[in-house]
């Protein structure tokens, strides 16, 4: 994440609409998942799936963009409008301090603009908004499905990866960190588990961008990749 200056940048130059949420994110806000919704008509499985899920240490939040183009056909806008209607009524009986939901709702999106891909930025952009506000620079954007369930333990093996890798990442005698070609990669075996977490870093030069931002997450990759080991 970036903070400051550096989104102040971003959302000027690339942003697709100004901030959608006015309520303030928790202080120790540290995941946002983020959720297209297109032609759904069980988009509240969805959001049930993640509220039965074991609650990290963190606040949680759900950013649902319920989308469509400005010229979608009526069934799927008569949809959308069913849909954000029962999930606004779970919603309210659902959300709390822990474990927010947001429902965002955009019918009319710019035709040859419109599809999953406008409709995640939207929710990443203000994800990235929240963390922003919330002053956490290590904020974790989760993708997603609205057709999508997940096991409990979904929301606490992400907290818990990430809190790793970012730990390992700021220890000075970590001696598995390699650089090559602009590509930094951390080994790391993953406590509790019997899996290694490979996490490359390549860096994604954008002509334009300010030096001072140039160190910050717009300008790297970030891969994730789980290596089960070999049996002794």
């Amino acid at each position: 994440m970036i903070s400051g200056s550096g989104t102040d940048f971003y959302f000027q130059r690339f942003g697709f609409c100004p901030r959608q949420i006015s309520s303030p994110p928790a202080q120790d806000v540290g995941l946002v998942v983020v959720m297209p919704c297109f032609n759904e008509p069980d988009l509240t499985g969805s959001l049930q799936s993640l509220w039965q899920c074991e609650r990290p240490a963190g606040a949680v939040e759900v950013i649902v963009v319920i989308n469509s183009a400005v010229d979608s056909p009526e069934a799927v806008r008569s949809q959308n409008r069913k849909t954000l209607q029962q999930a606004a009524k779970w919603a309210s009986a659902h959300s709390g301090p822990r474990l927010t939901f947001h429902l965002l709702d955009f019918p009319d999106l710019p035709a040859k603009q419109a599809g999953v891909g406008l409709a995640r930025k939207i929710g990443m952009d203000e994800a990235a908004r929240r963390f922003d506000e919330a002053r956490n620079a290590d904020g974790v954007i989760i993708s997603f499905d609205a057709d999508c369930r997940c096991e409990r333990n979904y929301l606490t093996s992400i907290s818990v990866i990430f809190r790793n890798i970012a730990a390992a990442r700021h220890a000075a005698f970590i001696s598995n960190i390699r650089w090559q070609a602009r590509v930094l990669r951390l080994t790391m075996p993953l406590p509790g588990t019997n899996c290694t977490c490979v996490t490359t870093y390549r860096h994604c030069a954008t002509p334009g961008f300010p030096g001072r931002i140039m160190p910050s997450a717009l300008a790297w990759r970030f891969e994730l990749r789980f290596t089960p080991n070999k049996e002794a």
